[in-house]
């Protein structure tokens, strides 16, 4: 992060403030935990052009990391109004809701973006890890089931769905999607350790580093990183 931001820092005095450099400075400079630094760069980039879909965007990423979710939900839509077409702020704007409490509209929203955009993974595994949460279990298989019938190679989608499964105890079902995930991808150790603990076979004595990451991490809301993805703002 020091390095990027040295690195947007030096294209900046050389170009003059560009906003999408100073919207990818404010990116290194919130990996620095520099959040006062990183919002003046975002208000900078707003400022200097007004329709910058990624500056709103960011910006409301920032405002949901602190806290602020009502300033997050006034630039999502900003941005939506910009670029209404682009599925990934409905994403997002689905993220903000649920860390509002808003959770009807959350699940409303996620539900909008997996009928609109059938490839999108994380929809599909965030709406079902939230219904999942209030104990819409079926709901949530039905969803994931959806999600892997358009996407059958999506490791994400097998290995929640499985999850779910399990849940609710139809194991065998479970691991039928873990073989046929597996057939994909062979050497995908998550894939590997789900089928050992379906069948209570020995499991290696620390679960693959990759597992203990989704279990905590995968299902967490990727506001940032993805939008910049589809974007191509680096």
């Amino acid at each position: 992060p020091e390095d990027a931001y040295k690195s947007f820092s030096n294209a900046i005095e050389i170009n003059s403030p560009e906003p999408r450099f100073l919207v990818n400075r404010s990116n290194s400079l919130i990996a620095l935990n520099k959040f006062d630094i990183a919002m003046d760069d975002l208000n900078k980039s707003i400022e200097l052009d007004s329709s910058l879909v990624i500056g709103y965007a960011n910006r409301a990423n920032l405002h949901m990391l602190l806290g602020d979710h009502n300033e997050a939900l006034k630039d999502i839509n900003i941005a939506i109004s910009l670029e209404n077409s682009n599925t990934d702020l409905y994403f997002n704007l689905g993220n903000i809701l649920e860390k509002a409490g808003d959770i009807d509209k959350s699940i409303d929203i996620f539900h909008q973006v997996c009928l609109i955009n059938k490839k999108f993974v994380m929809a599909f595994i965030n709406l079902a890890e939230l219904l999942n949460k209030y104990d819409r279990n079926l709901e949530a298989i039905n969803v994931l089931e959806e999600g892997y019938i358009n996407n059958p190679d999506s490791t994400l989608i097998c290995l929640s769905l499985s999850d779910s499964l399990v849940k609710i105890g139809q194991t065998s079902e479970a691991y039928k999607i873990l073989k046929m995930a597996l057939l994909h991808d062979p050497k995908n150790e998550d894939l590997r350790y789900s089928i050992a603990s379906i069948n209570g076979r020995s499991q290696p004595l620390k679960s693959p580093e990759n597992y203990v990451k989704r279990l905590f991490n995968v299902y967490a809301p990727t506001f940032d990183n993805h939008l910049q993805n589809i974007l191509q703002y680096r």
